[in-house]
């Protein structure tokens, strides 16, 4: 009778396998999917920014986030984590507004002063023989840079100088 039997083991260990097998294979092939956290994550890092709104949509988030005053929007793909379709909500104030409020701000805070535009342009005409195009203040963290826009004859040149030492953080030239 015993040896009747014999054939159970075999069969259930081959179920067994058979199971395992199945739910291996269902772990591999289901896609991952990105939650709401990572998907704030994901944003926050990307585009340096303070996320406010997180909305799930079919098989995407829309994503709203604030950067220096402007508001902006994103779609994210929940399965993929790709962004797709960025616009601006919301504009934030203009350079112009943002360098008074920055050089008051910078000023009375602490006590450290920008380099005026002649001093950059200076600056700026040290390293690159050409006439002066455009000059535009650009807030940041570390207290702004200029964005310096100069041509000659045979070049064109955007130097970018840090508004507060007065180095030259690059020179990209444009034929």
């Amino acid at each position: 009778m015993t040896k009747k039997r014999l054939w159970i083991l075999p069969v259930l260990l081959l179920i067994c396998i058979i199971l395992f097998a199945g739910y291996a294979y269902n772990q591999i092939i289901t896609k991952t999917t990105f939650g709401e956290r990572e998907i704030k994550n994901r944003v926050s890092s990307l585009y340096n920014g303070e996320v406010q709104d997180i909305t799930k949509k079919k098989h995407q988030y829309e994503v709203t986030f604030a950067k220096n005053g402007t508001i902006y929007q994103v779609l994210v793909n929940e399965a993929e984590g790709t962004f797709s379709d960025l616009k601006v909500i919301k504009e934030g104030p203009k350079q112009e507004e943002q360098v008074e409020i920055t050089e008051e701000a910078l000023g009375e805070q602490v006590e450290i002063k920008l380099l005026t535009k002649e001093q950059v342009v200076k600056i700026a005409r040290s390293q690159f023989d050409g006439s002066l195009e455009e000059i535009e203040f650009v807030v940041t963290d570390e207290g702004g840079y200029y964005n310096v826009d100069m041509e000659n004859e045979e070049d064109e040149a955007v130097l970018q100088i840090h508004a507060l030492t007065g180095e030259i953080i690059t020179i990209t030239y444009d034929d």
